[in-house]
């Protein structure tokens, strides 16, 4: 009687044990997510290697990528915003620099106190000795309302740029 005794209150203590670790992990699951206000987890950034700054994406902007850095105005470098999704509704050809189309627009970095060039940036953020700019681009290569999407969403993440 004894063992039977021993054996229920062990399984006793078994359950209560996991029960307390399922809550504890969908705590920890659903309370981080919730926290970091539809941040997808510390690994989803587009790092700008260069200048040692990093643009946090958030479930919005996740699939997008960089294109290769060059050199613009006055000394000025530049980089793409490519967003691989939209190549199927592309209308231009794809850029020299790279095979993906669905360019949202570019990132301008500058040591100026002002970035030069003709147009003005949708978004500007100075983190250490550089400024970013976020220019729209490839507005005219696609009629699919998710490219305003990613403007949008990518305009908002250029805020949250950091050092990397």
């Amino acid at each position: 009687m004894k063992d039977k005794k021993s054996f229920v209150e062990l399984l006793i203590v078994i359950a209560v044990v996991g029960t307390i670790l399922g809550v504890g992990v969908t705590w920890l699951v659903y309370g981080n997510r919730a926290k970091n206000d539809g941040q997808i987890s510390s690994n989803d950034f587009l790092v700008l290697e260069d200048f040692n700054v990093r643009i946090p994406l958030d479930d919005k902007t996740s699939g997008l990528i960089l294109g290769s850095v060059s050199s613009g105005y006055d000394n000025d470098k530049s980089v793409a915003i490519i967003a691989p999704q939209l190549d199927g509704e592309w209308k231009c050809e794809s850029d020299s620099t790279n095979d993906s189309k669905g360019t949202i627009g570019t990132i301008s970095v500058t040591t100026q106190a002002n970035r030069s060039g003709p147009y003005e940036p949708l978004a500007t953020k100075k983190v250490g000795n550089y400024t970013f700019g976020y220019e729209q681009g490839g507005s005219n290569c696609t009629d699919s309302p998710e490219y305003q999407q990613l403007v949008d969403a990518f305009k908002a993440q250029i805020e949250l740029i950091e050092a990397d």
